[in-house]
Order: structure tokens, then C-alpha cells, then sequence
């Protein structure tokens, strides 16, 4: 999972059917959830699926942080993130 969350591909919704996968579950080396790898990777895509798919807005970070304060795109941002806590 973590693995096709890096790469922008829309085949990962494959995946999340398997009662396996949990879309909040770090990976072992670098503690990062399939969010993380999919915000690092730019993969917007993947990104959207997976909060479709239960993925804890929380753990995006770099989006937040390079939004400059003012940016319409941060508040839009931070309104979805306060809407799913």
C-alpha cells in the first residue's frame, strides 16, 4: 500500500476492498502512513482516494506548511481538515 501510495496511480483503489488494508497503518522504516508517502510523492490523486477512503487528514503536512498564510488554498485546506475531525 505504501508503496502504490507513491506513485500517482488510480490501481491503489484496487487494493482497499482487501480487509487487510488499513489506510492509517506507517510503514515499518520510516513510521510514514500511505498519506504521507502520497503528499511526498505529489500524487494528488492517490491522495484524494485515500481520504475518500477513511485516511486521516492529519497526517498531511507539507501542503499545510508551504501554503503561505493569506493563500485562499489554506483555508480551504484547513476547512476540510476541521470538517473530518
Amino acid at each position: 500500500m505504501h508503496s502504490a501510495a507513491s506513485y500517482n496511480r488510480p490501481y491503489i483503489q484496487q487494493l482497499l476492498p482487501f480487509p487487510v488494508i488499513d489506510v492509517n497503518k506507517p510503514d515499518a522504516v520510516l513510521k510514514w502512513t500511505p498519506q504521507i508517502h502520497a503528499e511526498r510523492n505529489k500524487s494528488w490523486m492517490v491522495m484524494d482516494i485515500l481520504l475518500q477512503n477513511s485516511a486521516n487528514p492529519e497526517d498531511i503536512y507539507l501542503i499545510d506548511v508551504k501554503l503561505k498564510p493569506g493563500n485562499r488554498y489554506r483555508q480551504l485546506f484547513s476547512n476540510v481538515r476541521q470538517k473530518d475531525t
